[in-house]
């Protein structure tokens, strides 16, 4: 029985030693992967790109093992993309070095709705993780999809406020679908499986390797209409994803943060050469066309009414904390005996409601 297009992509794209520049030639060659299957040792002896280790790897061709292979795709609840298959994200289709093979679970979602890349550094301050949190949240409850990279710090901050205001979120991976890395976030990975995207364009089963973390940020640029970069140093990985979206015609936010900051850095340096200041989510949603009209604070809710009928007890110590003049976060904490993490989650959902709002770096008032 004759191989289908999806399983001549699964083979192609998984040749021992052939790389993505390597199959962009064969495609160039060969137009799509069954003639690359097809092809006799005379026909690829021919390329000159190609090594005798690849030629032979090429014409490794083992129809009853493919197909196992590939059922076991399924068999794991993993689902397969290419380039031509439907449901392949179409903006990836329009960047350099588009993915052969993506490997997704959970739901890809409507390839149509907005989406909203925020990075940033895997060792952020606390300030940094409350604004990638508090952004994603905000952007998410207008229906804004969130992608980032899963890693510890601004990436799992902005999957978490995105999933805390019940938006969708996507994550990229630098190993396998099926390997959660770090372990450390195993309820961010197992939350988005059942509720985003985990996506990669490694097979499963495929390990963490430092060269992936590179590559993964053309893809979660590609996914993304605008980039917002929170927190990054002057050498920061981020930065790559930076690269990869201005590569790609895409526009660049950057959270400024004090000149003395090192991990500030890198996101002032992106303003002074020309990224667009975060000032608030409007501007970002202005831009991504998005209507917000009418989402604005409620018109009659008295400050007591709100505190006493409305709110969680840790929202209600927050909320009881501030006043109209700006405070810090560090101040509520001394005040209310919360824990800082709770707190970030209680401005949060205050800010949603529009009955606070940040002033400047972690300081509130009521509104």
């Amino acid at each position: 029985m004759e191989l289908t297009e999806p399983e001549y992509w699964y083979w192609f794209t998984n040749i021992s030693r052939v790389g993505r520049r390597t199959r962009n030639k064969l495609l160039d060659v060969f137009d799509k992967p069954e003639n690359v299957y097809c092809a006799s040792d005379k026909d690829l002896l021919e390329l000159p790109f190609l090594s005798s280790e690849q030629r032979n790897n090429i014409l490794i061709r083992d129809e009853k093992g493919l197909r196992e292979s590939f059922g076991r795709l399924r068999d794991m609840g993993a689902g397969f993309l290419y380039p031509k298959a439907f449901g392949y994200p179409e903006r990836l289709l329009y960047i350099p070095d588009m993915p052969h093979a993506l490997y997704y679970m959970g739901s890809l979602h409507t390839d149509t709705d907005p989406r909203v890349a925020i990075v940033g550094s895997r060792k952020c301050t606390d300030y940094g993780r409350s604004a990638a949190y508090n952004i994603a949240g905000e952007l998410s409850s207008y229906g804004v999809h969130i992608v980032s990279g899963l890693a510890c710090g601004i990436d799992g901050a902005a999957h978490r406020g995105c999933i805390m205001a019940n938006g969708i979120t996507h994550a990229v991976l630098g190993c396998g679908v099926d390997v959660c890395y770090p372990k450390s976030n195993i309820d961010l990975y197992m939350t988005i499986r059942n509720t985003g995207c985990i996506m990669s364009e490694y097979p499963p089963h495929t390990k963490p390797n430092h060269g992936f973390f590179p590559e993964r940020n053309r893809i979660i640029s590609g996914l993304s209409d605008i980039i917002i970069i929170v927190e990054a140093g002057e050498r920061s990985g981020s930065l790559i994803t930076v690269d990869c979206a201005l590569e790609q015609g895409k526009d660049i936010y950057a959270v400024p943060g004090r000149i003395t900051d090192r991990l500030s850095r890198g996101c002032n340096t992106l303003i002074k050469n020309g990224a667009a200041v975060y000032d608030d989510v409007y501007d970002v949603l202005d831009a991504l066309s998005v209507d917000y009209g009418g989402r604005g604070m409620p018109e009659t809710d008295e400050s007591e009414h709100i505190q006493n009928n409305f709110l969680a007890t840790d929202e209600k110590m927050v909320y009881a904390s501030l006043c109209f003049e700006p405070k810090h976060i560090s101040r509520i904490a001394e005040e209310t005996k919360l824990p800082v993490q709770d707190i970030m989650h209680a401005v949060l959902r205050l800010e949603m409601r529009h009955i606070i709002k940040q002033t400047a770096n972690n300081y509130y008032v009521k509104t």
